[in-house]
C-alpha cells in the first residue's frame, strides 16, 4: 500500500483553443480513466475552472517519482490518440517548483 503522505501531487491549469470544449470535456474524461489504470497513478482528475472558460485544472497523484516519470510518454501518447498530435511540451515538475 502507499503511503498518500509520500505520494507527489501535481496540479496544472490548461486552456483550451478550441471553441469545442464539450468536445473536449469527453475527451479528458476519457483520458482521466486511462490515466487512472495505470501502474503508479493513485488518481487523475479534470476540471473546469469556475468564471474562466476553456480554462481546466487537471490533478495527478502519483505513487512516487519513478510513477511520475513513466507516465511522461503515455501522456504524449494519449494526446496523439486524442487530438492526433503530440503536445509541445511536457513539464512534470514537482509541487511549487513552477512559478506562476
Amino acid at each position: 500500500m502507499t503511503d498518500p503522505q509520500a505520494a507527489f501531487v501535481v496540479v496544472d491549469f490548461w486552456r483550451a483553443t478550441t471553441a469545442d470544449t464539450h468536445l473536449l470535456d469527453a475527451e479528458l474524461t476519457q483520458l482521466a480513466r486511462h490515466f487512472r489504470t495505470m501502474p503508479g497513478v493513485l488518481s487523475c482528475d479534470f476540471t473546469r475552472v469556475d468564471g474562466d472558460a476553456g480554462r481546466y485544472m487537471a490533478i495527478f497523484r502519483y505513487a512516487d517519482a519513478a510513477a511520475r516519470e513513466a507516465l511522461r510518454p503515455k501522456i504524449n501518447e494519449a494526446a496523439i490518440d486524442a487530438v492526433g498530435m503530440p503536445a509541445d511540451e511536457i513539464v512534470l515538475a514537482p509541487p511549487h517548483s513552477v512559478l506562476k
